[in-house]
């Protein structure tokens, strides 16, 4: 027992030491910054995706999203800002609408882990794209959108008359569904629930906002919608849907 109590104290004393000396500790945090810089270079790998764009196109994956900015996230941040005046008859290219749904909310490892963060991982949130050739449903998981209708309905998701000229708007909705279906043990409030839904859903707008900087898009989050006429659109139930917000996109005018 008293050679086993010296053992323990020597690893103490050795734990001490190790914690507290300066080359240890900074062999650590070389350790660390490798770590994460290789967490990052496989999160890079995922930037490359593919979306179905169009009814027509469906099936058909188009070019992948890249984005290539020279911009810091400081440089990101000092740029992000909203935008209510978009360029008439402008629509967004297939990789600048790829790189948007990916950063707003993609899947960026394995399992459900995604851009954006959300409470107990049960991704509350679906994103649903409203353009001028029709409205469609994010799948981050497959990295498709799939077609809801044909027709250019981008003036029912808000109230504000430059939503119609934005060449993209996308309708974030949240489905109390999810929660009974991965957590069913368990009880949550409703008012608890909405507050992780909206909390997700602003995680998901400040990706937007970064992402339309690095490509020197323009965009705005709304709270001013129908929200009845949007579920219908959506052939979506209003007793356990609802929609959290609304985020315009669109290039500015020169």
């Amino acid at each position: 027992m008293k050679n086993s109590g010296k053992f323990i104290l020597l690893c103490a004393m050795l734990s001490t030491f190790t914690m507290t000396n300066p080359i240890f500790a900074q062999q650590n945090q070389k350790k660390q910054v490798n770590k994460i810089s290789d967490v990052r270079e496989e999160r890079r790998k995922v930037m490359n995706i593919k979306v179905e764009a169009t009814t027509q196109d469906a099936g058909k994956p188009i070019q992948k999203a890249k984005i290539t900015s020279n911009d810091n996230i400081q440089t990101l941040l000092e740029n992000r800002q909203s935008f209510r005046d978009f360029a008439e008859g402008d629509s967004l290219n297939a990789r600048e609408l790829a790189a948007i749904l990916w950063c707003a909310n993609g899947t960026n490892r394995e399992g459900k882990g995604r851009t954006a963060p959300s409470a107990l991982a049960m991704n509350l949130i679906d994103i649903y794209v409203f353009n001028k050739s029709g409205v469609y449903k994010w799948d981050p998981v497959s990295s498709t959108i799939l077609p809801i209708s044909s027709a250019d309905m981008r003036i029912e998701t808000g109230m504000q008359e430059f939503v119609q000229n934005a060449a993209l708007n996308l309708v974030m909705v949240f489905d109390s569904k999810k929660i009974e279906k991965q957590k069913p043990d368990m009880e949550l409030e409703k008012d608890k629930a909405a507050i992780y839904a909206a909390i997700e859903a602003g995680a998901i707008s400040e990706n937007i906002y970064l992402t339309c900087a690095a490509l020197n898009l323009g965009t705005v989050v709304r709270g001013s919608f129908d929200n009845d006429k949007i579920l219908n659109i959506l052939q979506l139930m209003p007793e356990n849907c609802s929609v959290i917000c609304a985020q315009s996109i669109g290039r500015m005018p020169k």
